[in-house]
């Protein structure tokens, strides 16, 4: 996937340097409720997910 902006919005791929920041969304309760990443409940469990989930697959994508 390549980089899609708007005015108000970029789209582009998951990198290394997105670790802290999407840490800090999947173990925030309130962004995660309805979403299956409210099972991520360690650490541990986030470095999997990142490593085997959102850096393995070239189509998640990070927004600003």
């Amino acid at each position: 996937m390549t980089q899609f902006e708007t005015e108000r919005l970029i789209l582009r791929p998951m990198t290394a340097a997105d670790h802290d920041a999407l840490a800090d969304m999947i173990f925030d309760p309130q962004v995660v409720a309805y979403l299956r990443y409210r099972r991520v409940q360690s650490p541990a469990a986030f470095e999997q997910l990142f490593t085997t989930h959102f850096l393995a697959d070239t189509t998640t994508v990070f927004w600003h």
